[in-house]
């Protein structure tokens, strides 16, 4: 509990220094020039704060901070394959629209010809008899 006599909020620090170093703050608390209530949090607040864990280790800072380069990485990488996925299906559904219509095309003319065949075959019976 802390000064405002409400349950503190565990956060992870995401900074360099401190990065997954674990801490507790009021969940009234001030948090970038926003007041926490954007977190469900009532008015007031105190300035309450508190390590949960010791500090890390300089060798697990330098650990953390390349894995965490690498997963902005990763999600950079995502981003952009999720994007070419999305234009690919959008290709794909206008040339499958191109498909369907040379399809529709394709059947007429087979309708056309077969036709013409049955018309072809009542003038040669003609013409023979």
């Amino acid at each position: 509990m802390c000064r405002c006599k409400v349950k503190v909020v565990r956060w992870i620090s995401w900074s360099v220094d401190n990065l997954g170093h674990r801490y507790f703050k009021c969940r009234n608390t001030q948090i970038g020039g926003l007041t926490a209530r954007v977190f469900g949090a009532h008015d007031g607040g105190c300035d309450f704060f508190a390590w949960h864990d010791g500090l890390t280790s300089s060798f697990l800072r330098e650990v953390l901070n390349d894995l965490r380069g690498v997963v902005h990485s990763l999600r950079r990488e995502k981003a952009k394959s999720v994007k070419e996925i999305e234009e690919v299906r959008a290709k794909t559904k206008e040339q499958s629209k191109e498909v369907d219509s040379v399809r529709k095309k394709l059947a007429s003319v087979l309708e056309l010809a077969s036709a013409l065949d049955v018309k072809m075959l009542f003038l040669m019976i003609g013409s023979v008899g």
